[in-house]
């Protein structure tokens, strides 16, 4: 078997894959969005497209998908055998050759779901993750599969958490200490080749920002909520939209003049200044020290001095009031910043982020600019609209895109999973 990592367009490592035939990869569906080649060997070939499920885009479920590339690896020789049916107590481990340490486990839970309508309207019933206790892997390990003891190919790793995977990158820091925990995704959806629809290359982006929603976004409970309803629900914070420039062009009229210096010499002066002349004549003050705005209405000499002091003080005004909006503005990123790390600190604790967690500004803004781009509609209408409607739309969009063929799955062998007799169970 052939085994590959995978990497998105800025080198950056995603995820890994196996080679399912001399020109198609088996790897997770939330790695699919963001690849751009694939490293074999010494060899890396470019991603010419991606097949995933819609069922994928509305439920985060079954975590497969399959990348075809741009050249075909002479050196692939099928067939790979894979195993489905896979029950609780099988044993899955990863190829310890390749990533030099080893994650698996043995399955705890498989759930089961139906896909494609009930099964009186021809849905079709398969399990689309599956719960392992052992040694979880590590970030950038994704779409890595997991084989039996007698070497069948059974499944591919989906993350620490039964949601979504999100885009992780392998060049991040690892954790020190693995989770005695994983999931992921059976293979048995393999069998329908037909299920697997191409994304359009232009739709790429909006797949891309998709996984890095909060879990809620894709809940049962949620999916009647607005989208405005729902960024209410989670406490979202969108980003601050603050004119620095005012702050900086303020007039001199409001600026402080920094009084000047005082030495004996200048005090002497000053003095002798304030005593007169022999005449009895007074001496003119300066403004050096008084706020500009005001000493000037005092000092002017317009006939309407009450106009002047009046309109000094809006204007100083209306220039607290900017600057107090400016430390709330500070202060409310500072919130956002305290919140990114308890999520951190809860990823540490709990093997994953907080499902409950707000969505980043970093990632809503591009999501909802690459979402109305493709449903072509205004803010009002996006807000407005329910979030199970428009994954529905862009399930529906995936729907379109050029069905997998049995042929380009000709080099699997798919049969079920064997019994105790082989040791594949613990």
């Amino acid at each position: 078997m052939i085994r590959g990592q995978v990497f998105e367009e800025g080198g950056s490592a995603i995820g890994f894959g196996l080679l399912a035939g001399p020109d198609i990869l088996l790897t997770a569906a939330h790695v699919a969005p963001t690849a751009a080649t694939v490293k074999l060997g010494q060899e890396k070939v470019r991603v010419d497209g991606c097949y995933v499920m819609p069922e994928y885009i509305r439920h985060g479920h079954p975590d497969v998908a399959l990348l075809t590339l741009t050249t075909r690896v002479a050196s692939f020789a099928g067939p790979i055998p894979i195993a489905t049916h896979l029950r609780p107590r099988h044993l899955l481990m990863c190829d310890t050759t390749l990533h030099n340490r080893y994650f698996g486990g043995s399955v705890v839970k498989v759930h089961t779901v139906t896909i494609g309508g009930t099964t009186t309207e021809g849905g079709t019933t398969m399990p689309v993750w599956l719960q392992v206790q052992g040694t979880s892997p590590q970030e950038g390990d994704s779409g890595s599969d997991l084989a039996l003891p007698c070497g069948k190919t059974a499944a591919v790793v989906h993350g620490l958490s039964p949601h979504r995977g999100q885009g992780r990158h392998a060049s991040r820091p690892r954790r020190e200490h693995p989770y005695p925990f994983l999931y992921a995704c059976p293979l048995d959806c393999l069998r329908q080749p037909a299920l697997f629809h191409r994304i359009p290359k232009d739709h790429l982006p909006l797949l891309s920002a998709l996984e890095t929603l909060p879990p809620t976004f894709f809940e049962s409970r949620c999916e009647k909520m607005s989208i405005e309803r729902w960024l209410q629900m989670v406490k979202y914070v969108p980003p601050a939209d603050i004119d620095t420039s005012k702050l900086l062009s303020a007039p001199t009229t409001m600026r402080i003049s920094t009084p000047p210096r005082r030495t004996r010499r200048s005090e002497n002066a000053r003095g002798s200044s304030e005593t007169g002349d022999e005449q009895g004549n007074k001496p003119e003050t300066g403004g050096g020290g008084w706020l500009c705005g005001f000493g000037a209405a005092l000092r002017s000499s317009e006939p309407d001095l009450r106009t002047a002091v009046t309109d000094a003080f809006s204007e100083m005004n209306d220039r607290f009031g900017m600057l107090v909006t400016e430390v709330n503005d500070r202060f409310g990123m500072l919130a956002t910043e305290i919140n990114d790390r308890f999520d951190k600190q809860y990823e540490l604790f709990a093997g994953f982020p907080d499902p409950e967690r707000p969505p980043s500004v970093l990632h809503w803004e591009p999501f909802k600019t690459e979402a109305k781009k493709m449903l072509h509609v205004a803010d009002a209408a996006f807000d407005n609209l329910r979030l199970g409607a428009l994954l529905d739309r862009v399930a529906a969009v995936v729907q379109e895109g050029q069905a997998l063929t049995q042929e380009q799955l000709s080099a699997l062998n798919l049969t079920e999973a064997p019994s105790s007799s082989l040791g594949c169970i613990a």
